[in-house]
């Protein structure tokens, strides 16, 4: 699939020596193991993960209830995991 104004190419980061940084190389190894498709995958599954988690605090907010301990538990772990997201993203930005 083809975004207009995307450009799929690498872009090394020249440091000292002119050859590329570790940013460059970090996102040549993340290009190998996560493919487009299955990065597609992830941010879907965890964007509707995030809505279902809010729309069910929000729920017992309004309600004026006591959050349960699951949902304190498991939105402490899905904010965590979102750190690897930013992560796979920051890898996969092109710098322009």
């Amino acid at each position: 699939m083809s975004i207009p104004g995307f450009r799929e190419e690498l872009i090394e980061v020249p440091h000292e020596g002119g050859e590329p940084g570790p940013v460059a190389e970090a996102k040549e190894a993340v290009a190998e193991l996560v493919s487009a498709r299955a990065r597609r995958w992830v941010y879907a599954l965890y964007a509707l993960g995030s809505v279902i988690l809010g729309a069910i605090q929000v729920g017992y907010s309004a309600g004026g209830f006591t959050h349960p301990i699951w949902l304190t538990i498991a939105t402490a772990v899905w904010v965590f995991l979102g750190g690897s997201q930013g992560l796979l993203a920051l890898l996969k930005t092109p710098l322009t």
